[in-house]
């Protein structure tokens, strides 16, 4: 395990079921994060004619990690996770396995046509929502669409997502004490230096820890400009 303390962010490079554990519970207003999706499993060349099982065992992993994050919330806390239409199934199984319902699941509109050679070309992900008994949206104006432009680049990671879109969730989810569990190359930290927050990320590849912990020192040189306003 690696550890380093970046501004107000904290990076753990290591397997992030394990590091959980090592985790106060009770001590994160937020949990934002963007799990790997588990999606086209393959057991041959050609793929499995019903791959249902492949998802609910999927499910077991994602109702782990779902399960021991939600440990670490405060009683006034949220987990937010991106997903998409694929991994859909596999986060209702999850969400049935915890006994947690999915309070909100918000559309992110990435203003962009993906591709899809014989279909509707899809345009947008997901960002599913759970809360804790304690925990209310302060903004009642907010719908279930976001619009964000996707990144047109992506340098960092392959499923890297723009910054103003995490600055966004972070704004009007209003907790410090952030923890991204699949920190990937650091963006939600990103986002929470840029916003004065407190942050803490996962991630088990060297390649993009290093990513993360480049991309938050840049950041942690630059005066804040526009600080979150957390009640």
């Amino acid at each position: 395990m690696r550890k380093e303390v970046i501004g107000k962010q904290t990076l753990y490079c290591g397997n992030s079921l394990e590091l959980l554990d090592l985790l106060q519970d009770g001590a994160y207003g937020l949990v934002l994060t963007d799990p790997p999706y588990m999606i086209n499993t393959k057991s041959d060349g050609k793929g499995k004619i019903d791959p249902w099982g492949d998802y609910m065992n999927a499910a077991v992993f994602y109702a782990n990690w779902i399960g021991k994050a939600r440990q670490k919330l405060t009683a006034d806390g949220a987990l937010l996770s991106f997903l998409n239409w694929r991994s859909v199934a596999t986060f209702t199984k999850a969400s049935c396995l915890l006994g947690w319902p999915m309070e909100s699941l918000v559309v992110w509109n990435k203003k962009y046509l993906g591709t899809n050679m014989r279909g509707f070309r899809p345009m947008y992900e997901m960002i599913a929502l759970f809360t804790q008994p304690g925990f209310k949206l302060e903004n009642r104006c907010l719908g279930d669409i976001v619009e964000e432009p996707r990144l047109t680049r992506k340098p960092n990671h392959p499923a890297e997502k723009p910054v103003a879109l995490l600055e966004f969730l972070l704004r009007e989810a209003k907790k410090d004490n952030v923890l991204d569990v699949f920190m990937g190359s650091g963006t939600t930290l990103v986002a929470c230096e840029k916003l004065g927050l407190h942050g803490t990320g996962i991630e088990i590849n060297e390649k993009y820890f290093d990513a993360a912990c480049r991309r938050v020192e840049e950041v942690a040189k630059i005066p804040l400009e526009n600080p979150a306003a957390i009640s």
